[in-house]
Order: structure tokens, then sequence, then C-alpha cells
């Protein structure tokens, strides 16, 4: 699994989750807190496997803090992960969310990781994903050090792209 083919999986899942958002709206919006949109999308994983991937595992604790939120283990051993963000505000027109800590404590070892983002609000469902580090624009502080994430910003502008680093260094 190499992270090009990974991406397409990805955006199986996002597919997936238009295909419920379409059929049963009110699985969506009914996701009014994180934990409750990545069971959703830990599902929709699940159908996406079940399509074509045989021997992949999905390793998902819900209400962990791991980071990322759901380990894809394909067959063969390689680790992807998925972190899940949402907005349930019908108002949000931007794709920004605050992201995980900068200092890692509870990342688990993949081999790269897409977000999935998705608005849950009625009538303003969507659903997005790009790679992490291609989605990191900034450093905030909350009660922590945390990632700012956001969907629409320019390879060129991303911060690991002006750091010079990358997320894995």
């Amino acid at each position: 699994m190499t992270t090009a083919e990974f991406a397409a999986f990805v955006e199986q899942v996002c597919h997936v989750l238009e295909g419920i958002s379409q059929q049963t709206p009110e699985r969506v919006t009914s996701c009014n807190t994180g934990e409750k949109f990545e069971r959703l999308v830990a599902e929709a994983v699940g159908i996406v496997i079940d399509g074509g991937y045989p021997g992949t595992q999905i390793h998902y604790v819900p209400g962990s803090h791991v980071f990322p939120d759901i380990i894809v283990e394909f067959l063969g051993g390689d680790r992807y992960g998925i972190e899940v963000k949402s907005s349930s505000s019908s108002t949000s027109r931007t794709w920004k969310i605050n992201g995980n800590s900068v200092l890692g404590s509870t990342k688990e070892d993949v081999l790269d990781t897409y977000i999935v983002f998705g608005k849950t609000a009625r009538g303003h469902q969507a659903f997005r994903y790009k790679r992490y580090e291609d989605s990191v624009v900034n450093v905030g502080v909350t009660h922590s050090p945390r990632y700012l994430i956001d969907l629409d910003v320019a390879p060129e502008e991303t911060f690991f792209r002006k750091s010079g680093l990358s997320y894995r260094e």
C-alpha cells in the first residue's frame, strides 16, 4: 500500500459518507460530537474494506485519545491513519479546525495520516479529506500547543513546507 493508494482508499471512505448522507441524512446530523462522527467514519472504513481489501483490519477505540483516531492495517502490515474532524455548525464556510497536540504524546506509528473532515449540520453536510501534513497551517495555543488545520491551505503555505521539515521529522 502506497500513500497514493491510501489517498484513494480515504476518498472511497468519503464517498461512502456522502452516500449515507444522501440516503439517511439524520445519521450524519445526529453526529453532534466528534466521537459520534468518528464512529460513523469507522463504519464507512469498514464498508470500504469489505468492498475489496481482504485481510485489512481497523484499529479504533471509541473515546480514546490516540492520534490518529483510526488506524487501518492492510494485509502485509502497512499501517495508515485517519484523523477525524467534524463541525456541526450550519454557518461555518471554512475547513479550519484545531488539530492534535504538537507534543504527539499519543501518536501511533503509521506510514502516513489523512484527515477526514465532516460537516454534519442538516442541509450543510459535506465531507473532505486531505493528507494531514499538507493541511497544517500553523501552531496555535489552546491548553497546549496544537496544530491548526485548514483543508484549503495552498501546498506552499503549509507549516511544514515553510519550516523545511516534514511532519515525520
